[in-house]
């Protein structure tokens, strides 16, 4: 036998093969993944749909508490603003965008507006969302846990974030948003 011919069937065969699993992995990756599963959580899914625009915020004396550094917490009254657009339910699991605007108690302006993008999750009548700031040259993060309030028309809870200003653990309660009718 001619061992050019045993060495190329073998070439022609390892290629053959290595194509083959890419293009089922690629397959799974596309088809499976992102559309079988997303259909079948979205029949299967019997909760409330949160998908849409909601706004609200937090304002509250001691609104920040900074962890282990109780002299940092800021006693003002600050007022924080905050629209919340859940672009996509997938069965229980979200994805969006996340607006913030913070105002000391005179309205004015101060530390910040940021953008942030948003994925979370339904977990019996509670929503989780993590979040982390769209902008790359930006650092904020955190993570809201809110019940589903008023027959699904308003979302209350709280929210842990890493302050933007000094990189430091921070805590708001009592956030609300309501849903915002179109």
């Amino acid at each position: 036998m001619n061992t050019i011919y045993v060495f190329g069937n073998i070439f022609i065969g390892v290629t053959s093969g290595v194509i083959t699993s890419i293009l089922l992995w690629v397959s799974y990756k596309i088809f499976y993944l992102k559309v079988l599963l997303s259909w079948l959580q979205e029949r299967i899914y019997e909760g409330v749909i949160i998908e849409g625009s909601w706004g609200g915020g937090h304002s509250k004396k001691e609104v920040h508490e900074i962890l282990g550094k109780p002299e940092k917490t800021h006693t003002f009254e600050p007022r924080i603003d905050m629209h919340m657009n859940i672009l996509e339910q997938k069965g229980h699991n979200i994805t969006g965008v996340f607006h913030a605007e913070s105002y000391n108690k005179a309205g004015e302006q101060t530390k910040y507006i940021n953008d942030y993008e948003i994925k979370g999750n339904i977990i019996g009548n509670y929503v989780v969302i993590n979040y982390r700031a769209l902008s790359k040259k930006r650092a904020g993060l955190g993570s809201f846990v809110l019940e589903i309030k008023d027959g699904g028309r308003e979302l209350q809870g709280g929210v842990s974030f890493v302050s933007e200003d000094d990189m430091e653990i921070g805590t708001l309660e009592k956030v609300s948003l309501r849903r915002e009718e179109n």
